[in-house]
């Protein structure tokens, strides 16, 4: 629930591309969601956890999942989570949202890493076939609906995928050598990073903790960008009818397991 949230949240900010970076350290779990919406005034920063407050102008959006946009879906989830907070956002600058929770008050279903499988549903569409209904089926059903880029993993496999992400629209954009890091959107900062102790300043800026020994293994290419999820899945598919996947958060695209270091 807090994820389909997060990700609607997100999407009436007209973000195209959605980041979550999620970890775990027992019975605690950290989310953090970057996007390159239309972002949150500073001034609502704290304002938009209230009840029936929102930066948007449109306030209400019927989807396939319910009502959603009056104000009560960021308030629900700081109310039922040891935290949840804008991390950094401005006008034009896409947002970074955070969220902690306790598992132990706000349990999570026990199989978090199988895949769904997309297949056809009865009108020959592509759709979620089969899958447990875990943080994995939400994401690909939500960017299935959208067709939005949305990017899942960890912490250091995102701020790979930003850095990669990042690079060519810096080109594009000529903000390479923009003067003021703090005018640049959200989901570019961590491309435009000199060296891997400012990624690391960077990433821990936007909610995405990594070691230095991490950043210098993601600006050497050790750790791969990933992916966006729906086309890890449809690239999968055809394996996914036969065989189990999982999901491993702790390991890079190579296959590598990334140690605690590795990640942060």
């Amino acid at each position: 629930d807090v994820v389909i949230e997060m990700l609607r949240n997100a999407r009436d900010a007209h973000a195209t591309s959605i980041f979550l970076a999620t970890s775990r350290e027992g019975r605690m779990k950290t989310l953090a969601f970057l996007d390159d919406g239309d972002g949150i005034p500073i001034e609502m920063h704290e304002r938009v956890f209230e009840p029936r407050v929102t930066s948007k102008l449109e306030t209400m959006v019927m989807d396939k999942w319910g009502v959603h946009g009056r104000g009560m879906a960021l308030y629900s989830i700081k109310a039922n989570t040891l935290e949840a907070c804008v991390i950094a956002s401005g006008p034009q600058l896409g947002s970074s949202l955070g969220v902690r929770i306790d598992l132990d008050a706000l349990p999570e279903k026990t199989d978090q890493s199988s895949l769904p499988v997309i297949g056809r549903d009865e009108e020959g569409s592509t759709a979620i076939v089969s899958g447990p209904h875990n943080v994995n089926r939400t994401v690909a059903e939500f960017a299935l609906d959208l067709r939005d880029d949305v990017f899942l993993g960890s912490p250091a496999e995102i701020v790979a995928t930003l850095v990669d992400w990042g690079r060519p629209r810096l080109a594009e954009m000529r903000l390479l050598f923009c003067d003021d890091i703090e005018t640049m959107p959200l989901t570019l900062r961590p491309a435009a990073a000199a060296d891997a102790t400012e990624l690391v300043e960077l990433s821990a800026r936007l909610g995405l903790d990594v070691s230095e020994r991490t950043a210098h293994r993601i600006l050497a290419g050790q750790i791969a960008p990933l992916e966006s999820f729906l086309d890890q899945l449809l690239e999968h598919g055809r394996d996914a009818r036969t065989t189990k996947r999982e999901v491993d958060l702790y390991r890079d695209r190579r296959g590598l397991r990334l140690s605690e270091d590795d990640l942060g």
